[in-house]
């Protein structure tokens, strides 16, 4: 039998199902639980539905599970696949693939030292790999402890990405997105 939830609780999901981002970032700050929801559904999940981007990085951020799975089985990222709502997709696919990441080293401090060899730089840097992703590339040479970072030309690298991302561009297999304007 599923705990009796709080009036505060009860009015934060209604919150987030209604896309009130305010009240919903006043009843985290009161400290409503981002993870507890009713109906076998989490709020994150219900934010989802909602589409409201917003009120799914305030509960990201506030703590809320990205792996947690409703009633049905379904991630809030699962839904948000099946429903076509890409930048949240995308969002969540970022925030599970990090916490994996943390849960990993966090169980495993010892790899922490060893992502990262003089051996493997120019592996995980290969410019084919990151064809298209030159910022994902600069973020992920920000993790390279500094003194691995004096041995490997990393400006090379990543002048090589560009080059093969305008390349690729340029024969239609990489669509550039459009500048506002």
């Amino acid at each position: 039998m599923p705990a009796r939830l709080s009036r505060q609780q009860k009015t934060f999901i209604d919150a987030v199902r209604m896309g009130q981002s305010l009240k919903v970032k006043l009843y985290l700050d009161k400290g409503c639980d981002p993870n507890v929801g009713r109906d076998g559904q989490p709020p994150l999940h219900d934010a989802v539905i909602s589409r409201n981007l917003q009120i799914v990085r305030m509960l990201v951020k506030a703590g809320a599970d990205v792996h947690a799975q409703n009633d049905r089985g379904m991630t809030a990222h699962d839904i948000a696949i099946s429903w076509k709502y890409q930048p949240i997709a995308d969002y969540l696919e970022d925030c599970m693939s990090q916490n994996a990441t943390r849960r990993m080293f966090a169980k495993k401090p010892h790899l922490v030292r060893d992502k990262y060899t003089q051996d493997n730089l120019k592996d995980i840097f290969n410019a084919e790999k990151w064809t298209g992703r030159a910022d994902d590339m600069c973020k992920a040479w920000d993790e390279v402890p500094a003194h691995l970072r004096r041995d490997f030309d990393f400006s090379a690298q990543l002048a090589e990405v560009r080059r093969q991302s305008l390349h690729a561009r340029r024969k239609g297999r990489i669509f550039a997105p459009k500048k506002p304007g």
